[in-house]
């Protein structure tokens, strides 16, 4: 995948990442790729435009990927206290990557040189966070109640985010752009817009597209022919569905709508984290050392065993 194409990531429990095309549903599966690098299952999944992937796992590494070619770029090593990452933020600049660990630890990592800088405890109920907008001047954090709006000079909430039903709860959480989307215990997708003034102008979707329960979703708000607002998921009974939601989703008051179904598949496994390519982002990744083609864990690992 390069800059400019829309396309899926998921990973899981079989520490492999598979990357498809979702513009052409038809070649979905043929156009695909697999990265292996982790040992470990795959927690957390971030594009960076459509030319890097950032994933984590339970192996204590984060892994920066370039598209095109498909190869390993950096990798990122953490020790504890910080505990296996969860989620993953990148700024828009591309500087800067936040990594969510699930003890309430958050780390940022310099995306220029490579180095881990600093980290800062936070409510350990907070399970994932993005920033909203190509400045990345306001930021969002979820915890199973509701999500929080945030602006960088503010440690306050600009807005506060809840599931439409009080009883219901949030499974998973993204952003692009000026939009949040959330999946919840009760099947329901649901999408806000929020204005420059953090202002909640729309709601959204009643889940009837999917069995499962949403495990982990993607915005992408694509530009030209493709020109839409876009939700990825995936659920617990392994399908990957991707909605286009119309030009008219930021209506004010829009409450009800029935968005396109443009790619629904069966998965052969099941999948715990995904991630949407948003070819609108500008910035750029370019960490000091590149690493050098060399075998990689997973490949040194198998080796070792037939030795």
């Amino acid at each position: 995948m390069c800059a400019g194409e829309t396309g899926v990531a998921v990973g899981g429990y079989e520490e492999r990442i598979q990357v498809m095309h979702w513009s052409r549903p038809d070649k979905a599966d043929e156009e695909g790729f697999i990265l292996e690098e982790h040992m470990g299952t795959i927690t957390a999944l971030r594009f960076h435009q459509s030319s890097y992937l950032v994933s984590a796992a339970e192996d204590s590494q984060i892994c920066v990927w370039k598209m095109k070619p498909h190869v390993l770029y950096h990798t990122f090593k953490y020790k504890s206290p910080a505990g296996a990452c969860i989620d993953l933020a990148i700024h828009p600049s591309g500087k800067i990557l936040l990594s969510l660990h699930k003890d309430g630890y958050l780390l940022f990592w310099n995306m220029i040189t490579g180095h881990h800088e600093f980290q800062k405890k936070i409510e350990p109920a907070i399970f994932r966070l993005g920033f909203l907008g190509a400045a990345g001047n306001v930021f969002f954090m979820a915890s199973l109640t509701g999500v929080n709006i945030h602006t960088v000079s503010s440690d306050e909430p600009i807005t506060k985010l809840s599931p439409a039903e009080s009883a219901d709860k949030l499974l998973t959480v993204a952003g692009a752009d000026d939009f949040v989307v959330a999946g919840t215990q009760n099947r329901n997708l649901m999408v806000w817009k929020i204005s420059a003034e953090g202002k909640l102008l729309g709601t959204a979707i009643k889940g009837g597209l999917w069995t499962g329960k949403v495990k982990d979703l993607g915005v992408c708000v694509c530009p030209g022919k493709q020109k839409g607002i876009f939700v990825a998921l995936i659920t617990s009974e392994a399908e990957l569905v991707v909605l286009d939601l119309g030009e008219d989703v930021a209506a004010e008051g829009k409450v009800d709508w029935s968005p396109k179904v443009v790619l629904k598949t069966k998965m052969e496994s099941r999948s715990i984290c995904l991630a949407v390519a948003n070819s609108m982002i500008p910035g750029a990744i370019h960490v000091e050392k590149e690493k050098k083609n060399e075998p990689s864990k997973k490949a040194k690992a198998e080796e070792a065993k037939t030795a």
